[in-house]
């Protein structure tokens, strides 16, 4: 496969197929999606109504090979949140690359590309300080495999229980205490990082996709008032605690709490 393009630019795309060709039709349909953007592409400077429309009609491409065809993967979805990006759907473009990363946790591009995504949505929701430092304290494990971190982990326990067997064995070598301590307590950062990617893992997330959406004090427009002083914007991120019918109770990362209407959102 290719390497991805430099990210900021957003021109480029993964053109290889990202998967083993199972039959003739997706690779066909996935090369004409990819004919469809470039041209949309080449055209935008001259005619961005037109370059909308072939955004568009690539979008379609890639998406039914999700959906119609069950074919998933981080570069496919990373084709479509570039597009989106391309064409103004800012929302939609942060759903697609949050995606990308769930698949392909620790792909720097991914993440490079969502930061950016993110620098441009208009509703800045900032997490409190305690979220802040444990994002800092834990934030090296979206760079590092699942696989790893649990390889690490149990490495770590192993050494510390290891010691402790050894100490107890008759012998003349006893290792120090501080050595189980250190294997030990060293232990907790992967695990506690594994932990973290099991609870998001359980938790459904979304993200706005409307232009501008009022967030509810309860899940009726007609009944109740205003959640916040200003709308939400496309490109919020939140966590969803309830479903209601046409509504959704959502958690906003501030900790803060309302009730959004499920046509104005995707999840994740």
């Amino acid at each position: 496969m290719t390497p991805r393009p430099a990210l900021f630019a957003l021109a480029m795309f993964i053109p290889a197929f990202p998967f083993a060709a199972r039959a003739d039709a997706p690779p066909r349909r996935f090369a004409e999606a990819n004919a469809v953007f470039a041209a949309a592409l080449a055209v935008q400077p001259a005619d961005p109504a037109a370059a909308h429309r072939g955004f568009a009609q690539a979008i379609d491409g890639w998406t039914s090979l999700v959906a119609d065809d069950g074919l998933n993967s981080a570069d496919l979805h990373f084709n479509i949140a570039n597009a989106r990006m391309l064409s103004g759907d800012l929302g939609r473009a942060i759903a697609s690359y949050l995606r990308a990363h769930r698949l392909s946790p620790g792909d720097r591009q991914i993440e490079s590309a969502l930061t950016y995504a993110r620098s441009k949505v208009a509703t800045k929701i900032d997490a409190p300080a305690a979220s802040r430092f444990s994002d800092a304290l834990l934030g090296w494990h979206s760079t590092v495999s699942p696989r790893l971190r649990f390889g690490l982990a149990a490495g770590l326990l192993g050494l510390g229980w290891g010691v402790l067997i050894v100490r107890v064995l008759p012998g003349a070598f006893r290792p120090p205490r501080s050595l189980a301590a250190l294997g030990l307590g060293l232990a907790v950062v992967p695990a506690a990082s594994l932990a973290v990617d099991y609870r998001s893992a359980q938790t459904s997330h979304g993200v706005v996709v409307a232009g501008s959406v009022t967030a509810r004090q309860g899940p009726d427009e007609a009944i109740y008032q205003a959640a916040f002083k200003d709308p939400l914007t496309p490109g919020v991120e939140f966590e969803v605690i309830e479903h209601r019918q046409r509504w959704l109770l959502v958690q906003l990362a501030d900790g803060r709490t309302a009730w959004l209407p499920a046509h104005d959102i995707e999840l994740l």
